[in-house]
Parts: structure tokens; C-alpha cells; sequence
């Protein structure tokens, strides 16, 4: 066999890859749309929707702090003024580095800015791969119903006239649910280490009756606050004066 003959058939193969992968993306999408919530909107509707804020701990390494002050102001004072349905696609908490706690405590004020919208019926909160989370704390904590965080839902459709319009956070299409696999040396896994783990996971597999508070009662999900281990280490290695 040439060369040639083998790098068509390589490519080919590949081919046939990419396409299945498309038509599994293809199927999720389609399931997820026809479960999701329909709302119904008209000409007078108005809508607004964000996300990605990566809410955390209020510090210097929270992505969502040197844009707080003026989202605040806008959400307040034109958005929520202005009588708009507000739409959190996702990502809203950086659930993967900071617990859901520490975030509702150190951002109550933006949460008492979203709340309002939840109380006259305008607010939509889907969830991303960064707090994907929710969807299992959601069955295991009593949320109020004026938490905005107490109907989360996977994506929504917007109902208008003979057409909808599919609004979710995106990694619903993927073959994994978004969490990032870093190696022993802290970066990213390699595109073969990932492929190991992908290989202990089955095709069919959708999730078990099993609860979250089961999985964390037996120890086979433990929660760890990586800011206060962070900060630990920092104060450990640096001469704090110094740097003052």
C-alpha cells in the first residue's frame, strides 16, 4: 500500500470521526431542546442575557470584580428600570474554585439585584459547566423559592410566533460535561491522558438514582475550598512584609 493510499485512509477515518461526533452533538442538542422551558414572547417583550460572570471570592482573582461596579449600575438602573426579562446563561458562580457559600456571601448585593427580577417573574437562570454543580445541590439543599439559583434549568427556548430561539450555555454538545482534566504537573492533560479517562466511561452512561449526598457521605465526592488552600500556601511562601 503507498503512502498516499494511507494517509487518505487515515484521513478518511478521521472523517468518519468528526461526523459521528457532530451527529452524538446533534442528538443532545435535540433532546435537550425539546425539555427545556418554552417562553412565549411578543414584540413588547424586552430581554437581556449574560453570562460568564465566574462569580468567586470577591478578590483580585475573581474574573467578574473589575466589571462589578458598572454591571451593577446598568442591571439596576436601565435593565431592571426598564422592565427587561434577564436571562443568566451560564457560568454565573465559578463553582470549580470557590464554594457556592463563600460566593452567595460575598456577593449578596448582586444577588439582592438579581432576586428582584426573580420576584416579579423576569428572571431565567441556565446553568454552565462551571456551575454545573447546581444541578446536583439543587436536590440536596432546601432553596427558597426567591433564590434565583431554585428553578435552574438546562437551557430555554424563546417562543416567537412560528420560530423559537435556543438559548444555552454551549457545552451541553460536548461528549464530557465541561470539566477541565489537569495532570500531575498542573496544566492541562494531554489529548492521551484524557482519552484514558474518557475510556472508563461508558457510552450509555446518564446518571444513577444514587444522590449527591449519597456520593459525598460514602467519600467519593469531597468538597475542598482551593481558595482558603491558595491563600495558605501564599502566606507559607512569601514573606508577606515585603510584599506590603
Amino acid at each position: 500500500m503507498l503512502y498516499s493510499d494511507l494517509f487518505e485512509n487515515h484521513i478518511t477515518d478521521n472523517i468518519i470521526k468528526i461526523m459521528n461526533k457532530l451527529h452524538q452533538s446533534h442528538e443532545k442538542l435535540e433532546k435537550l431542546f425539546n425539555q427545556c422551558p418554552q417562553l412565549e414572547i411578543d414584540n413588547s417583550d424586552k430581554i437581556v442575557i449574560f453570562s460568564d460572570f465566574h462569580l468567586g471570592g470577591r478578590k483580585t482573582r475573581d474574573d467578574f470584580l473589575p466589571n462589578s461596579k458598572m454591571f451593577s449600575h446598568i442591571l439596576q438602573n436601565y435593565y431592571y428600570t426598564n422592565n427587561f426579562k434577564l436571562i443568566l446563561n451560564g457560568d454565573i458562580e465559578e463553582l470549580q474554585r470557590v464554594s457556592l457559600a463563600t460566593i452567595y456571601k460575598k456577593w449578596h448585593d448582586l444577588y439582592d439585584q438579581f432576586s428582584l427580577f426573580r420576584k416579579r417573574g423576569d428572571l431565567y437562570k441556565i446553568v454552565g459547566n462551571h456551575d454545573w454543580e447546581l444541578m446536583l445541590l439543587k436536590n440536596t439543599i432546601d432553596f427558597k423559592p426567591e433564590d434565583i439559583n431554585f428553578d435552574i434549568i438546562p437551557g430555554l427556548r424563546l417562543k416567537y410566533k412560528d420560530n423559537s430561539i435556543f438559548v444555552l450555555h454551549g457545552h451541553q454538545a460536548s461528549s464530557y460535561n465541561g470539566f477541565k482534566i489537569k495532570a500531575h504537573y498542573g496544566g492541562p492533560a494531554s489529548p492521551a491522558e484524557v482519552q484514558k479517562i474518557e475510556d472508563y466511561i461508558q457510552d450509555d452512561t446518564v446518571g444513577t438514582s444514587t444522590s449527591y449526598q449519597e456520593y459525598k457521605s460514602s467519600g467519593q465526592i469531597e468538597l475542598i475550598d482551593m481558595e482558603g488552600l491558595y491563600y495558605d500556601r501564599v502566606v507559607e511562601n512569601f514573606d508577606m512584609d515585603k510584599l506590603q
